[in-house]
């Protein structure tokens, strides 16, 4: 199945701005395990639910994340 019009998969900022905030959209019907990239410290890692647009992290703290297996 693909992303609902409007939204793709994976991880995504909610702006371009300081104060954006980073998200990730599991396209998928399983529970995945994420990786997000703080901008300092040591990553952080959490499960995203099938289908859930989750919340991970303001920008100013993580500016991306990854797929990394299954939960």
């Amino acid at each position: 199945m693909a992303a609902p019009v409007g939204k793709r998969c994976g991880a995504y900022l909610t702006g371009e701005a300081w104060g954006a905030d980073l998200r990730y959209y599991h396209c998928g019907d399983t529970r995945i395990f994420v990786e997000i990239d703080n901008i300092s410290g040591p990553n952080q890692y959490t499960c995203v639910d099938p289908w859930e647009d989750k919340y991970l992290a303001e920008r100013q703290t993580a500016d991306n994340a990854w797929y990394i297996g299954l939960c």
